[in-house]
């Protein structure tokens, strides 16, 4: 039926409903009426009363001859179902007021019990009418308004305190009948309706029952067309009423199956019916019942006897399962008499596992869709017939008619409590608000997170739990969301220990309790608010570390031009003269600055380390000794014999051991001593779970003072962390950063009152030849051409002055441009240059990477050096993936430039 005809029938039905009552209306007018006239005779004169009961008599008596033609009537009940209603709405409306007569008529004004008394009865005619009258929308106002109207005019005429509350309760007394009536028309209407599905239902289960009707006539009639021919056969007669009676078997058994399929909608139950008959009608050694997934793409086995249980539940895709998915497919049944001589389909895996023959399949159809499969798998060799395959299609297909309508259901109780997990569960608090903002609903997250129960919670006044901050925004939010379906807002709410959390709340407009309301998504936001503090410190770090590498360049290129005058007069000086003292110190501390502009870069930016073979011991001596310079802390070494090497970047390493110094020395403000050890070590694989298995240097740095915390240790090398009133937190910080830039690792051990120790390990390295570094002033000579390529005039002319001292022939050049002009000319001339040594970084012009880049394509052989004051360029660790054959950072001295060109020119001693 549509939409029309279904509520010309509920209508209907419902006029139906208001008869159906009418004896038991009938009833209680008459008796109700006796009782009060019986009772009033005390204050009323008897003829009156005579005269209103037989008022009531009449009235009854004309609505039971009503009740009479209804019943009687043979019309079309649904097309006049409007003027039954109607003759019945002015017969009900006419007992009311004949009832409402008697509440002002017989009135006792004298008599308080009386007039209880009669509102008690004419209450009680209100209360029986709101169950029997309340099947047709507004009928019961017909009778409830004539009815007490006049009664509680009346009480309020009087005017005194207890008429007027007596008043008060009838009104309230209306408003609860109204409420029943409500009610009692909800429940009578949706009856109706679930009757109406039921029907549905039952047409349904009529048609399958019909279709089974004539599946039996069939087989009846393919059993009496044989018997027929059996009876001319004697010898066969006993086989053909076995086999009818095992098609009479089957039939009952089918009937069975449906009846119990019809009376159940627990899916386990009807997974475990359906292939259980399947085995004992078919003998199936394995039967299987599966589902075809949302998507169509894979089946997913209920139920199952002979396979393993745990492959109940779970998804497999249908290129994978041979039979099912022809059968899915094809959408017909399917045999197979062999799986060895299978051509159709790919056999899976399981067929040989559990030995399995033959096979048969059917799609379980709910019209022209497939629903899922019944399959039945034999471990002998077996032809199935078309009577099998028909009762196995039989069913499947009333299977998927009852695990289909069973889901249903299912999915109806399940999308409820999902919905109420999901509200109970979710991380985020979920609030739904009425339009003024205040709690109708709240889950159990936000009860957790506020720290109120929720019926406390309900309880609140809107933005009562809102930080003061933002509650004086609650009005005009709610206004604005009344302009707009979704609105997304940033506030904070207060707990009920006085925190607050930072939220990011989302609201949209809903319907609830078929009322408008807000539903509200409160997400706590605390992390992201630390994340994005985090990656302001961060960037202004980054910042810091861009200014920081622009200073080093520039100073780095000062100090290019301090070392390389400090080495050329040392080469003038006697080797063992006071001047040449001087500048050894000199140059000393020009390299400590130099080291200096590196520490903050390191951080900030990774420092990516110019690793080199190294021996550690020295650089510790040195950069502890500078450390404790005006201290009253001396060291104590304790180095190992035969020290393996590190690869490691010098300057890095040394500001690693003077960071580490500084921090014992000061925690010692009056003086101690510091140990530091170095050892070998061999780490096996999970020894040190940081660290990979293989040969590290460990090296130990202990001080005897204040130690840290217990509380402070996890922060202790994070950026900015210091307990230090002056301290500006990155000096562990940089020694973290460098270690882990190294491959290697750091710990702490150390307690309040006694001492840390800062353990180090690093990875060791054995180089090619065990050989000294030469010593820094030790000077290579050369030959040839040589072109040194610098922005700055100052050193392009020192270093002229150096390669020159070295012997070579400089020819400069002020940008990379220049650089590559000049090395193409030289080539024209026959003259090519022996070697290139080209700065990074040109303002404005062409740089030495965009010139390798170009020179590489004019000489794929050319000896290039890289240099420059930015020392964590990625070129200069990584050079040799640019083309550069060696490297040498700003600031440089004569024996640092003239030890690159002896390497890359090959002619190292």
């Amino acid at each position: 039926m549509d939409s029309r005809s279904i509520e010309q029938q509920l209508y209907a039905d419902q006029v139906e409903q208001l008869y159906a009552g009418l004896h038991a209306s009938l009833f209680a007018n008459l008796l109700n009426s006796l009782i009060l006239a019986i009772v009033l005779l005390e204050v009323s004169a008897p003829f009156p009363l005579l005269l209103w009961v037989a008022a009531v008599l009449g009235i009854s008596i004309a609505r039971f001859v009503l009740y009479r033609s209804y019943r009687r009537s043979t019309g079309d009940r649904v097309l006049q179902a409007a003027r039954w209603s109607w003759l019945f709405s002015a017969a009900l409306m006419l007992s009311g007021m004949v009832w409402g007569f008697a509440g002002v008529y017989f009135f006792p004004p004298h008599s308080t019990p009386h007039q209880i008394f009669i509102a008690f009865v004419l209450g009680g005619m209100v209360a029986g009418a709101s169950a029997s009258t309340s099947a047709v929308r507004y009928v019961f106002f017909l009778y409830l308004i004539p009815l007490l109207t006049p009664l509680i005019c009346r009480f309020f005429l009087v005017g005194d305190e207890i008429h007027t509350a007596m008043g008060i309760m009838l009104l309230v007394y209306i408003l609860g009948c109204i409420l029943l009536a409500r009610e009692v028309h909800r429940i009578i209407r949706n009856s109706l309706l679930v009757g109406y599905e039921k029907e549905k239902e039952i047409s349904e289960r009529r048609r399958a029952e019909s279709e089974l009707r004539k599946h039996q006539e069939k087989l009846e009639s393919i059993v009496g067309a044989r018997t027929l021919e059996l009876q001319k056969k004697n010898a066969e007669l006993n086989e053909e009423i076995t086999e009818r009676r095992q098609r009479e078997k089957i039939l009952r058994e089918l009937l069975g199956l449906s009846k119990i399929l019809s009376s159940t909608t627990d899916l386990p139950t009807i997974y475990r019916q359906v292939i259980s008959l399947a085995q004992r009608l078919l003998g199936f050694d394995f039967s299987t019942v599966m589902i075809l997934t949302p998507e169509k793409n894979a089946l997913m086995p209920m139920g199952t006897i002979g396979f393993s249980q745990s492959a109940i539940g779970t998804v497999m895709v249908l290129q994978e399962l041979g039979l099912s998915t022809h059968v899915v497919q094809e959408k017909k049944p399917a045999a197979v008499v062999d799986f060895k001589t299978e051509k159709r389909f790919s056999v899976p895996s399981f067929i040989d596992k559990y030995g399995i023959c033959s096979a048969l399949g059917v799609p379980m159809l709910i019209g022209d869709e497939v629903f899922g499969v019944l399959i039945g798998h034999t471990l002998q060799q077996r032809e199935f017939t078309e009577a099998e395959t028909a009762l196995y299609q039989t069913m499947a297909n009333q299977a998927a008619v009852a695990i289909n309508n069973a889901m249903h259901l299912h999915s109806l109780a399940v999308s409820e409590q999902k919905f109420r997990t999901l509200f109970d569960s979710t991380h985020d608090a979920i609030m739904i608000y009425d339009m003024e903002g205040a709690l109708l609903e709240v889950n159990k997250v936000a009860c957790d997170r506020l720290g109120y129960s929720r019926q406390e919670l309900l309880r609140m006044q809107p933005g009562e739990f809102v930080a003061p901050r933002y509650a004086a925004l609650v009005p005009e939010r709610m206004r604005k969301l009344q302009e707009v379906e979704k609105a997304i807002f940033e506030t904070a709410h207060v707990c009920r220990d006085g925190s607050e959390v930072p939220i990011e709340l989302s609201l949209q407009r809903i319907e609830y309790e078929n009322r408008p309301a807000v539903l509200g998504l409160a997400r706590d936001i605390s992390e992201r608010k630390k994340k994005e503090e985090e990656r302001f410190r961060t960037q202004k770090l980054e910042s810091v570390g861009v200014l920081a590498g622009g200073i080093a360049h520039d100073f780095n290129n000062l100090l290019t031009g301090i070392l390389g005058n400090i080495s050329l007069a040392k080469l003038s000086a006697q080797a063992d003269g006071v001047i040449r003292q001087s500048l050894v110190d000199t140059e000393k501390a020009a390299l400590r600055a130099r080291d200096l502009t590196k520490q903050l870069l390191t951080f900030s930016k990774g420092g990516a380390p110019l690793k080199s073979p190294t021996a550690i011991a020295d650089i510790i001596r040195d950069s502890a000794s500078f450390a404790i310079r005006g201290s009253r802390s001396v060291c104590a070494y304790d180095f190992a014999d035969n020290l393996w090497y590190i690869n490691a970047d010098r300057g890095q390493m040394s500001q690693v051991f003077q960071n580490l110094v500084i921090n014992a020395s000061q925690s010692m403000p009056d003086g101690g001593v510091i140990e530091i050890r170095t050892r070998n070590v061999e780490l096996w694989k999970g020894e040190a779970p940081p660290l990979a298995a293989g040969k590290y240097v460990a090296i130990a740095v202990q001080d005897h003072g204040s130690g840290i915390a217990k509380k402070h240790q996890a922060k202790i090398f994070d950026p900015y962390f210091s307990t230090k009133q002056d301290g500006s937190g990155l000096g562990l910080a940089v020694v973290y950063s460098i270690i882990k830039n190294h491959d290697g690792h750091i710990s702490l051990q150390s307690e309040s009152g006694q001492g840390t120790t800062f353990t180090l390990f690093i990875p060791a390295v054995v180089p090619d030849r065990r050989v000294e570094e030469p010593a820094d002033d030790t000077v290579f000579t050369g030959r040839g051409k040589v072109l040194f390529m610098d922005d700055e005039e100052f050193i392009r002319d020192i270093a002229g002055q150096i390669l020159q001292k070295l012997g070579f022939a400089p020819h400069l050049a002020r940008d990379g441009a220049e650089a590559v002009s000049l090395y193409q000319q030289a080539r024209r001339d026959g003259e090519p240059f022996t070697a290139v040594i080209m700065d990074l970084t040109i303002p404005g012009a062409m740089g030495g990477r965009e010139a390798m880049g170009k020179l590489l394509a004019i000489d794929p052989a050319v000896i290039a050096i890289v240099s420059s004051g930015y020392a964590n360029d990625p070129i200069m660790a990584n050079y040799a993936q640019f083309g550069f054959k060696g490297v040498v950072p700003k600031p440089f001295t004569v024996p640092q430039l003239s030890k690159v060109l002896n390497q890359v020119l090959g002619r190292a001693d």
